[in-house]
């Protein structure tokens, strides 16, 4: 993410790449990429935490399910394309869950059920 930035502030202060100012522009860039971004992110952290205190409670539980929702439809793009895998990869989703759930391991962790079970049909 911050090396386009500092090609871009390259080619606008019109530096060569690997010359000492073309180092000194390319840090440049990358720090005012850095600066943009978390002035960005806290924007849109503070405007999205008084949005969602806004909400009815039903919408906002609704929301915990988005994850979830993300990683399914990553297993399901993965599986279409590796029709071998996907048995696989379900039923193992399957018994992690199970095992998650009968609390043999990760019972500690809150929402464990939920996001370790898509994880692991995920990236298994």
């Amino acid at each position: 993410m911050r090396v386009p930035c500092a090609g871009m502030a390259q080619v606008a202060a019109e530096v060569e790449p690997g010359t000492e100012k073309g180092s000194i522009i390319s840090v440049i860039g990358m720090a005012t990429s850095i600066v943009i971004n978390v002035s960005v992110l806290t924007i849109g952290v503070i405007l999205g935490s008084s949005v969602l205190s806004a909400m009815p409670a039903s919408v906002t539980e609704a929301l915990n399910y988005l994850l979830p929702a993300l990683f399914g439809a990553l297993l399901m793009q993965f599986g279409l394309k590796r029709i071998k895998f996907a048995g696989g990869m379900l039923a193992f989703a399957i018994l992690i869950g199970i095992a998650i759930n009968a609390g043999l391991f990760f019972n500690w962790l809150p929402g464990a059920a939920n996001y370790l079970t898509t994880l692991a049909g995920v990236y298994s």
